[in-house]
């Protein structure tokens, strides 16, 4: 499956989520990941935030960042002739298109309306698990 990952599954990985740290890690293992520099540039943003300013949380969402950056595919998004409702999140639409991706994963679903999204589906952190793996207790 070709797949996008919002900086909030990243973030939300960095911060101990298990379930957020499972689909980080099947993402990168088992499916093709990509991403753009805007996407790496919001994570290093959001990493530097205060309340993320632990030594552990950076240390975590450093190493994740590195392994997206090692094992994801870099391209260039598509810029979108429409507006999402969060015009931060056209960066991961438009890399979406341009990898002509599956689906988004991201704990902001509503920010994706199916209508603007055409054929990439936008799947929650549960969703993407349950999908692939249905065997897991979450």
């Amino acid at each position: 499956m070709k797949l996008v990952i919002d900086c909030n599954i990243l973030i939300s990985a960095s911060l101990g989520s298990k379930v957020c740290g499972l689909v980080f890690h099947y993402a990168l293992s088992d499916h093709q990941v990509y991403y753009c520099q805007a996407i790496l540039d919001e994570i290093r943003k959001s990493l530097g935030k205060g309340y993320l300013q632990t030594q552990e949380i950076q240390r975590k969402g450093n190493y994740l960042l590195d392994y997206l950056s090692i094992y994801g595919t870099l391209i260039e998004p598509q810029i979108l002739n429409f507006t999402l409702p969060d015009q931060a999140d056209s960066i991961y639409m438009g890399t979406a298109m341009s990898a002509q991706a599956d689906a988004i994963i991201t704990g902001n679903q509503k920010h994706f309306p199916p209508l603007l999204c055409g054929p990439v589906r936008i799947l929650s952190p549960r969703q993407f698990l349950t999908e692939i793996h249905p065997d897991l207790n979450l």
